[in-house]
């Protein structure tokens, strides 16, 4: 499409942009109101969508939608496509993402944070009993709302370990917060992989620091591993 949509453009004859919540490399996330419900919700575009990329949109939306039921996790509500571009329709949290949060009020204590996630926690160990991993868990894509509780959003990244266990995954990198493994294209990765994720997070949400790059952490240590050669 290559222009983001105006305020009061209607998408399937049901949803009116409100506003731009922010762009990334899939394309560009709206609030809308569903007017069929008079509720709102975000509307995440997929611009230029492929045939991949609505496969990858559906895939998402799927993913969200099983676990709806749960506490903290943002649920999927609707796909459809419009002029070749994918649009997945997801419930709104009117909030802030923990990244603007901790450097807009400062950091949290760690039984603060902790309390806080717990709800996703929980619902995470649903998910992977399920087989899926979110691979994607940072500061930008969990939101503290406004009553102060906090929503994983964005499935975009999410797979079936089991599935794809022969298999080569894409790569899914976020400085600090993706392990070692999402680095190769045939590490393994499962719940752990998120379980360093969250790590990485609730580290940043104690200290307003992102941590270290896991490439790098691996490089010294095998630097400090080395034998010292004597001439």
């Amino acid at each position: 499409m290559g222009y983001e949509l105006t305020k009061g453009t209607k998408l399937n004859n049901r949803y009116v942009i409100e506003c731009t919540l922010g762009s990334g490399g899939f394309g560009t996330t709206y609030k809308a109101m569903d007017t069929l419900i008079d509720v709102p919700v975000a509307i995440k575009e997929y611009e230029n969508s492929s045939e991949k990329d609505r496969k990858v949109a559906q895939r998402e939306v799927k993913m969200a939608a099983r676990f709806y039921a749960l506490d903290g996790i943002a649920s999927a509500r609707d796909f459809f496509v419009v002029d070749s571009i994918s649009y997945i329709v997801m419930e709104y949290v009117e909030g802030e993402s923990l990244k603007k949060y901790v450097r807009n009020y400062g950091t949290m204590k760690g039984e603060d944070i902790l309390t806080k996630l717990k709800p996703v926690i929980e619902s995470l160990c649903v998910i992977h009993k399920e087989g899926i991993i979110h691979r994607d868990i940072s500061p930008d894509n969990l939101m503290v709302t406004k009553g102060g509780s906090i929503q994983l959003i964005d499935f975009g990244e999410a797979r079936n370990f089991e599935e794809q266990r022969n298999k080569e995954l894409t790569l899914v990198y976020k400085r600090g917060y993706a392990p070692i493994e999402q680095c190769r294209q045939r590490g393994k990765q499962g719940a752990f992989t998120d379980v360093y994720s969250l790590c990485a997070t609730i580290y940043f949400a104690i200290t307003g620091i992102d941590p270290d790059d896991s490439v790098e952490r691996m490089l010294s240590l095998i630097h400090i591993s080395e034998p010292t050669r004597h001439l």
